[in-house]
This record gives structure tokens, C-alpha cells and sequence, in this order.
């Protein structure tokens, strides 16, 4: 956040996007308004929509007020491909913890036979 702060937005956003990837919902509401406000990366609604919704989903307060505003510049079409990108990275990340989650109860199974 301090790199945001400074105006480092390259540093910003090699912290923020590992965060973001990872379920930080702050990651992830800083990220969308970077990409919303063409700070660091170019412009692309269509992922600042996708990562105000994942914020949105934790229940990142300001980012219902910011995904209407981003909503208002983006054409149908886009929106519906921010929501199907958003979708897809629940799955992805649904997918990771269950496997994580078999990783980690097959590690207890083994000590407990030990």
C-alpha cells in the first residue's frame, strides 16, 4: 500500500497482484481501481469490474458504490465478460482449496496411521 501511496505504481502493482491472486480482498479492490483508473496499467473496465466484484464478494464496503461507476462505461457485452472472468477465478480458486484442503487431510491421515 505504501508504494500506491508514494505513486510507485509498478511496485504497486507487483504487490498488490499476488495479493489479489491470492484472495486479499483489499488486493483485490486496490488492483480494480488501478485498472478502473488507468493508474500503472492501461485502462480495462472490463478487469476493474472483475476485481471490484471478487472485493465486492468479501464485502469491501466502497466497492458496490465503484463497480456502478465502472458499470456506467462498460457496454453490455464487457460486463458480461467481467462477471463470466470473476465466475471463472471463483472456480479456479474453489478448485485450488479443495485440492489444498486433500493435500492437507491426506498429510494427517498418514501421521495418524504412523
Amino acid at each position: 500500500m505504501a508504494a500506491f501511496e508514494r505513486g510507485d505504481l509498478a511496485t504497486a502493482l507487483k504487490e498488490f497482484r499476488p495479493l489479489a491472486e491470492q484472495d486479499v480482498a483489499e488486493a483485490q479492490f486496490n488492483l480494480a481501481l488501478m485498472y478502473d483508473n488507468g493508474e500503472g496499467v492501461p485502462t480495462h473496465y472490463v478487469k476493474a469490474h472483475m476485481w471490484f466484484s471478487l472485493a465486492q464478494a468479501q464485502d469491501i464496503t466502497p466497492t458496490a458504490d465503484n463497480l456502478d461507476i465502472v458499470k456506467k462505461q462498460m457496454t453490455p457485452a464487457q460486463i458480461a465478460k467481467a462477471q463470466e472472468l470473476a465466475a471463472e477465478w471463483w472456480e479456479e480458486r474453489v478448485a485450488i482449496l479443495k485440492k489444498s484442503s486433500r493435500r492437507s487431510n491426506y498429510g494427517v491421515v498418514g501421521l495418524i496411521k504412523s
